[in-house]
């Protein structure tokens, strides 16, 4: 969460209407907070969750020696803008983002609809990254950009944008670019953290250090989350309980 005041988080929840039975969330990896203050808040749950990967823009020097590499051969292919109004290209983006889910098969929840992505490119502080090759936009990358740093929040390429690796192009320069303007950049973690999977050693290529974030909940209508997670057996770890049976 990218609360700008911590310590009013807890008066913001109690402030919730009574239909709010629960809330889950992910801490923002550049927050001023400590552990107390989280416990304090979340009594519910507060679980170290993953390892972002983070770059700091005053040690940024390129990446990795295999990824400037491939950054410069990428940009033998693709010319990498910053689009001056993000929304304008909604149209290329959503191109995008469907390689994307078909490509991973992204469905669901886990995906974002046409809709969510047009508000997302609409959204004070969007910064949107494109490559192009000729008259084709062949990757992209959403940025989100506050007070605190600057957040990477989707990047997704054609299949042309795939064969070159523009996605290397698009990281460099959009690192290059943001971390003259702010203090540090959040690249994320991977789904599958810990596994050597080619996203997490992607990131890890770009970044200069990790930060942790936290997963936090708190029940917030004890009556209605009671009677919603009656039937979830007690040995289930989960929360909100009543949404266990859902992920399974």
């Amino acid at each position: 969460m990218a609360a700008r005041d911590w310590s009013a988080v807890a008066a913001d929840l109690e402030a919730l209407p009574n239909d709010v039975i629960s809330f889950v969330g992910v801490t923002d990896p550049f927050g001023d907070y400590s552990k107390p203050m989280l416990d304090r808040t979340f009594p519910d749950l507060v679980a170290r969750y993953k390892e972002h990967h983070i770059v700091e823009s005053a040690r940024w020097n390129g990446g990795s020696r295999h990824h400037r590499y491939y950054a410069r051969r990428a940009s033998k292919f693709v010319h990498v803008y910053l689009a001056g109004r993000p929304s304008d290209y909604s149209e290329a983006w959503l191109s995008l983002a469907q390689t994307l889910a078909k490509r991973h098969s992204i469905r669901g929840i886990g995906g974002f609809s046409e809709n969510a992505y047009r508000k997302q490119l609409a959204i004070p502080g969007a910064h949107l990254f494109l490559a192009e090759t000729g008259a084709e936009i062949v990757a992209g990358q959403i940025w989100i950009v506050s007070e605190s740093g600057a957040y990477s929040h989707a990047t997704a390429s054609s299949e042309r944008g795939y064969a070159v690796r523009a996605s290397y192009a698009l990281y460099a320069a959009a690192i290059d670019h943001l971390s003259r303007t702010v203090p540090f950049l959040d690249l994320g973690a991977s789904p599958d953290q810990g596994h050597g999977s080619g996203l997490e050693a992607f990131k890890a290529g770009w970044a200069t250090t990790t930060r942790p974030v936290f997963l936090c909940g708190r029940i917030l209508n004890e009556p209605a989350y009671s009677a919603l997670s009656a039937r979830v057996p007690p040995d289930v770890r989960y929360f909100p309980r009543y949404r266990a049976a859902e992920e399974r």
